[in-house]
């Protein structure tokens, strides 16, 4: 190859590895700087996706539009004087001031999708042009030597894509493991603003060849890289509708099918944010192994390992097991993806309809976008964008299908799914109702379905339907079953209440948030983690009589109310609108409405808990009760060196600080230790991990508490009761609203 064209290309590639390092890591930025003002909830992070998604789609439509009309030697003017322009005003951190007026009340995913157009938007809309258009500019350069056809064909701008998809994934890669931890959010974003100036310069060094004045006997600039594999009349055809179609289609399959094995395995599974980029991982890696042309699998692998992933999948989803649900989840992510990109790959159109391509990809990524983003949380009371994006990508096979099915065929197609799922219902339905669960011809009855659902793999459609057949039969189940009283679904997840057993259950995903008796005789009894004889007992035991004020950060049922008497004030902080509707619920839960009697001592706030509490006077509670980390996605506003100083003065002198921190997958208790010691704070602590079979049987839950005063005297009765002192972990930084490490509080 010429060195120049060498050169040529090297240049484009950092541009595009860079342009894409940068796009993916300030979403992670935003994200983290976002996500604690929110609760925490996984829909942050899909509704940044959304918009980044949505971004990239207005670019592509941009460079296809521009490219068009004014050619790549006058758009590279233009785009030299654009990309400057996001120098004015780079993004930086999200200060909570700027979600402090929004309206709680009502869906936050258009306030995030504004907050993040005024921050990060005209950077991000300037790197989201990149790709497809530095690809442009490189397919639109000159040949070195127009009379030599390998050097022309060997110049292949989809190529450069793959570079582009690997500055994503080490973008992805590093920021948990690599920049989080050893840099604060601040300089994060200041060094990201020194990235995009080298990002500007790199790519008016693409630009230079486009620029420089044709001297007389240099080349025409190629218009188009054609496939080595197609026929000239295939090289004049123009892109068709259903073309355009199938990209869309084969691009929306992967998005949508990402963003719901997300929510899923975040929320109904293990919820760790960890989770939340591991599927956008495999994404990417997707896109570079097929754009770099590495076959790594067969068509018929491919195929049959999709075929066998989804069987598992739907399985691991009806009969449990949280990490092997996991794996096999994002397994079979991987194979869908993989088979999608490939055909894109193979059905991508000569480099002149290049901008064409990519628009209609990112049509397809944004309608997936726009479908788990908006559509679903708005439409539908329960999850249903994982079960609909498994039956799709069950039926993006047929991409690799030319038999036409006969009518017979069709007719088949819909009987048997129908037979399948009403086989499956049934043997669900009488098994547990006959108590026969534990049975090894229950499991074994279980899988007929699965087997003969299986054994039409050949038939695609059939196939996706006895997919989502099993996927109906077991929610229906689920439904009848689990004595299920109240569901709702808005921004901050899917919340159910139950009743089994004799007690009411508030959950979310597989996290509980409160449990009460049924019977009217013990219904003001605190159960689950605030029983009366867990370590939360022990605090109202030993100061319940000297507490006039208490402030509870996270409502959940209301339970902690069975502690208030007459005299007390108790204001409850709760993010979640649709949490405050079952709480004050008499018909699901009766703390509230038992405790305080026409609301009488009794305040409900709804938003971000540390900004409502800034509203309260100072030195105005006796207690204040953080109960808002139980769900893994924790809000890490809420427990920095900041937010405790704004506790100390909204607390009386010798008041209390109390803190939930049961969590399976965190350890909270260090990092508190460290931002006790450094505001000269007294912390102690209590587990109480394995309950008798007699108190499980009572109504309590395992859980972890610690109690902050600014006296150790203060302490000194929760000592009598078991409490122990905390201790920090040695070299673990003090976790602030600038810098906090998830990883390094994560269990080993």
């Amino acid at each position: 190859m010429d060195p120049r064209h060498s050169k040529r290309g090297l240049r484009f590639a950092l541009a595009l590895f860079a342009s894409a390092f940068l796009l993916f890591s300030i979403e992670p930025m935003v994200a983290k700087s976002i996500t604690p003002l929110l609760g925490g909830t996984p829909a942050v992070w899909i509704s940044c996706m959304l918009f980044f998604q949505a971004l990239l789609l207005a670019g592509y439509m941009y460079v296809h539009a521009s490219l068009g009309w004014l050619g790549a030697r006058k758009q590279a003017l233009v785009q030299l004087v654009l990309i400057g322009l996001p120098l004015l005003a780079l993004p930086a951190v999200v200060d909570s001031e700027q979600v402090r007026s929004w309206n709680h009340d009502t869906n936050p995913t258009f306030s995030v999708l504004i907050l993040l157009a005024r921050t990060v938007g005209p950077a991000f809309a300037i790197l989201s042009m990149s790709g497809p258009l530095l690809q442009g500019w490189f397919a639109a350069l000159p040949p070195s030597d127009p009379s030599h056809p390998t050097k022309r064909a060997g110049r292949d701008p989809y190529v450069l894509y793959a570079a582009s998809n690997a500055g994503s994934v080490v973008a992805l890669a590093a920021y948990p493991f690599v920049i989080e931890p050893f840099v604060g959010l601040r300089r994060q974003f200041a060094v990201w603003h020194n990235g995009y100036f080298a990002f500007v310069v790199l790519v008016a060094m693409s630009a230079l060849p486009l620029l420089m004045p044709r001297r007389p006997g240099d080349p025409e600039p190629a218009p188009s890289t054609p496939r080595p594999d197609e026929t000239p009349s295939e090289r004049r055809q123009r892109v068709r509708w259903r073309s355009r179609l199938t990209w869309a289609a084969l691009a929306f399959v992967p998005s949508t099918y990402m963003m719901g094995v997300t929510t899923f395995i975040t929320t109904d599974v293990a919820p760790i944010p960890l989770f939340w980029v591991l599927p956008l991982l495999l994404y990417l890696v997707t896109f570079i192994l097929v754009f770099a042309n590495r076959q790594l699998f067969s068509d018929a692998v491919l195929d049959r390992a999709i075929v066998i992933g989804l069987t598992l999948s739907v399985a691991a989803s009806v009969l449990g097991g949280a990490w092997s649900t996991i794996l096999v989840h994002l397994a079979t992510f991987f194979f869908v993806a993989l088979f999608c990109h490939v055909r894109l790959v193979r059905l991508r159109p000569d480099a002149s309809e290049l901008t064409d391509f990519f628009l209609w990809l990112s049509i397809g990524g944004a309608l997936g976008g726009l479908l788990n983003g908006v559509v679903a949380p708005t439409f539908f009371s329960r999850a249903m964008e994982f079960p609909i994006a498994l039956v799709l990508a069950a039926l993006c096979r047929v991409v690799a299908k030319k038999k036409e099915p006969s009518a017979r065929a069709r007719l088949l197609d819909a009987v048997i799914p129908i037979g399948i799922g009403a086989l499956l219902f049934a043997v669900l339905y009488f098994g547990e109702k006959r108590d026969l669960t534990d049975s090894p011809l229950y499991v074994l009855a279980v899988a007929i379905p699965f087997v003969l659902n299986y054994a039409s793999r050949i038939h695609v459609p059939r196939f996706a339907l006895g997919i989502g057949a099993i996927l109906l039969a077991t929610g229906l189940h689920t439904g009848a079953m689990s004595g299920l009283l109240y569901i709702d679904r808005n921004f901050f997840g899917v919340i159910r209440v139950a009743e089994n057993k004799g007690f009411h259950v508030f959950s979310s995903g597989n996290i509980i948030h409160g449990i009460q008796f049924t019977a009217p005789e013990r219904r003001r009894d605190p159960l689950a983690y605030y029983h009366r004889r867990g370590p939360l007992g022990d605090v109202f035991q030993a100061y319940g009589d000297r507490l006039h004020s208490v402030g509870v950060v996270g409502l959940g049922a209301g339970t902690m109310a069975a502690y208030a008497k007459p005299e007390q004030t108790w204001t409850f902080y709760e993010i979640n609108p649709a949490v405050v509707r079952v709480a004050q619920t008499p018909s699901l839960f009766t703390y509230l409405s038992d405790a305080f009697p026409n609301n009488r001592g009794l305040r409900v706030e709804v938003g971000d808990a540390r900004l409502r509490i800034e509203e309260a006077a100072d030195a105005s509670f006796s207690l204040i009760v953080l109960d808002a980390f139980s769900s893994d996605a924790v809000p890490v506003h809420l427990l920095t060196r900041e937010a405790i100083d704004l506790y100390k003065r909204k607390l009386e002198p010798d008041g209390l600080l109390a803190f939930h921190i049961s969590n399976r997958f965190l350890r909270l208790g260090p990092v508190m230790a460290n931002v006790a010691g450094d505001r000269a704070l007294h912390l102690v602590g209590k587990s109480l991990l394995s309950p008798s079979k007699e108190l499980l049987d009572d109504g309590l839950q395992p859980s972890t508490w610690l109690v902050m005063s600014e006296n150790a005297a203060t302490l000194e009765p929760l000592v009598q009761r078991g409490y122990q002192e905390v201790h920090a972990k040695e070299g673990m930084r003090v976790w602030t609203d600038d810098y906090s490490d998830i990883i390094g509080a994560y269990r080993l």
